[in-house]
């Protein structure tokens, strides 16, 4: 039994979960804002924790959705929801790549422009490496999964396959878009968008009639090593030799304090006293002088 009551009788004030419910919601209202997504076509999840996650409803826009209305599902062997709202018509990649990916904290699924064109052509079977930032998905290129009926188990089982072929954490979709996961939301989102960033790229080059110039497998080897340490900071950011960031020297900013010149621009005398800028002496009121006339009267 879930330790919490029933969802519909809640006021918004004692909602369970009700920050991370409010998080889904405002990751909905960005993916809109940022234009990868339109209406309520896509939606958004995140794990509670390992017995539940919350999905947005089916059907609802985003801008009426309140924490309440965000649905909690359980991710046992029976799927079920709580509350009295349906939640969207694609809960079952959710339900599945938290099944399947223990790392997937939050999912985001979208109907962008770019992604979805791609997923439409029969010729693109996936998104290849033209680009190194295609290694942020996981893999050495973007895999598309085989087209299903939207909310079907086929389509479900069809995207957790593209994300094991191998372990990637995002594909496009045939013929309907794409998802990504990430550790939290703001990551999800930002993996969302950077895949329809790519999408647009590479449809961009298509349009040129030029062929894209493909980065080989051994130097995306190189990109998914570095990609591991990419945005860490401290003794998880790597060494000089795989970390994403080959760094100078390292110094302590107590450093700065012994600058012979100081930020502000002032200058140090020997005693330790500043020395300020001279400044203009201020010109006393009334002291202006009348023109005349360049002529002489005599």
């Amino acid at each position: 039994p879930i330790p919490f009551p029933s969802l519909a009788l809640q006021s918004e004030r004692a909602v369970v979960y009700a920050e991370l419910r409010q998080e889904v919601i405002n990751t909905c209202l960005a993916m809109n804002r940022m234009g990868i997504n339109q209406g309520t076509s896509g939606n958004v999840s995140v794990r509670l924790n390992n017995k539940l996650f919350a999905v947005t409803p089916s059907g609802i826009p985003y801008e009426k959705l309140t924490p309440s209305m965000i649905v909690i599902m359980d991710i046992n062997d029976t799927p079920s929801y709580f509350g009295d709202l349906l939640p969207s018509s694609e809960w079952r990649i959710h339900y599945d790549i938290y099944r399947n990916f223990q790392d997937a904290k939050a999912i985001v699924h979208a109907h962008s422009t770019y992604s979805t064109a791609l997923s439409c052509c029969e010729e693109v079977t996936e998104l290849p490496s033209f680009h190194y930032m295609v290694a942020a998905a996981g893999g050495k290129s973007i895999s598309k999964s085989k087209y299903a009926t939207f909310g079907s188990q086929e389509l479900s089982d069809n995207v957790c396959s593209a994300l094991k072929n191998p372990n990637r954490k995002a594909c496009l979709m045939s013929n309907h878009g794409l998802v990504a996961y990430g550790p939290n939301l703001d990551k999800a989102l930002w993996l969302a968008n950077e895949v329809e960033c790519l999408s647009k790229q590479y449809v961009q080059i298509l349009s040129t009639g030029l062929t894209a110039d493909i980065l080989s497998s051994s130097e995306m080897s190189t990109i998914l090593s570095k990609f591991k340490t990419y945005g860490k900071n401290g003794s998880s950011r790597g060494t000089k030799e795989n970390g994403a960031v080959v760094a100078p020297q390292q110094r302590s900013i107590k450093s700065l304090a012994k600058s012979p010149l100081p930020l502000n621009g002032t200058k140090k005398l020997q005693n330790g006293s500043q020395k300020k800028k001279p400044t203009r002496p201020k010109r006393k009121r009334g002291g202006k002088k009348k023109r005349t006339s360049g002529k002489h009267i005599n």
